[in-house]
């Protein structure tokens, strides 16, 4: 980012605070526990482009992770979750924001999967904070209440940040 002289006027290190939108594609990989892709302990494994709200990709950005189900999927009252690790990053290897959280099938009514917290980042993003909230969509683009790892065609994303900017000579430059 490209800040103005006068934005490092003073020695105080700023909050610069950012939303996007985005979605990816459902996983590309699973590594189920039996023959079930239901089961506890289930893996689902993404490399994938990310996606402008156009379809467009957005050129030289990959979101990578795995989320493993700590919960069936279809059993009453509980319709499968996991937790996921899940990275974005430049492929020229600038930055990359790392996230972590709990998602679940949406119940009828509900609104979102959960959110994955932004648990740091590298390179350009080293001070990153945020969260990705998570809507699992079907091929249509609404909103999906099928099992979250194995009935989705995409994931929006509805993303938060906050990067601290300190003055110089504190800020940190890429080479």
């Amino acid at each position: 980012m490209i800040f103005p002289e006068s934005f490092y006027a003073d020695d105080d290190c700023k909050l610069v605070t950012f939303n996007e939108t985005f979605y990816f594609m459902a996983p590309i990989a699973s590594d189920p526990v039996g023959e079930d892709p239901g089961n506890v302990g289930s893996r689902v494994f993404f490399n994938n482009e990310i996606m402008k709200s156009d379809g467009s990709v957005v050129e030289g950005v990959i979101l990578a992770g795995v989320c493993t189900r700590t919960a069936p999927a279809g059993l009453e009252g509980n319709q499968g979750a996991g937790t996921c690790d899940i990275t974005v990053y430049d492929m020229a290897g600038n930055w990359s924001i790392a996230s972590s959280g709990y998602l679940q099938t949406v119940q009828e009514g509900g609104m979102s999967a959960g959110s994955l917290v932004v648990t740091g980042g590298s390179g350009e993003m080293v001070s990153v904070i945020g969260e990705f909230n998570i809507l699992p969509m079907d091929a249509q683009g609404m909103l999906s209440t099928e099992d979250i790892f194995t009935g989705m065609f995409a994931y929006y994303v509805e993303a938060s940040y906050g990067l601290i900017i300190c003055p110089k000579p504190y800020y940190i430059q890429s080479t």
